[in-house]
């Protein structure tokens, strides 16, 4: 299936107008050139680090009165979609479906509580790799 859909030159120029698939490319081959990523090593997470505030483990130039909790704080959250203290969004309420409310929840690596009760297929698998363990 793969072979069918990503590497294939004539699904590219049937999807080349559309945004969306253009980015799944994109995405699928950065992913499969592992010589650019061997190449390239750390520098490109040295250098995301270093955008979102640096870190005294990476730069030796990292000062506390540099850093601004709450500016790299927001742009964590912001732009990389990553919830270092506690993850917040909007679901429907759980007691009125008709209305929707904002979420405060626990960051981590876990699955959050709400993943529980959804019945999507990807929940039900992750659930059923989380018995395993």
């Amino acid at each position: 299936m793969k072979n069918l859909i990503l590497n294939n030159d004539n699904a590219r120029a049937k999807y080349k107008d559309n945004e969306a698939v253009k980015k799944g490319f994109d995405m699928f081959d950065s992913c499969m050139d592992e010589e650019r990523i061997e190449n390239l090593g750390a520098a490109p997470l040295f250098e995301l680090i270093k955008e979102y505030g640096s870190w005294n483990v990476t730069d030796g130039n990292w000062t506390e009165e540099s850093w601004d909790f709450m500016d790299t704080f927001v742009k964590i959250q912001k732009h990389l979609s990553i919830a270092p203290l506690f993850n917040m969004y909007v679901s429907a309420d759980l007691k009125d479906s008709t209305k929707n409310i904002i979420v405060l929840d626990q960051s981590g690596l876990a699955i959050s509580p709400e993943a529980f009760l959804k019945n999507t297929s990807y929940h039900i698998k992750v659930g059923d790799a989380l018995a395993v363990i």
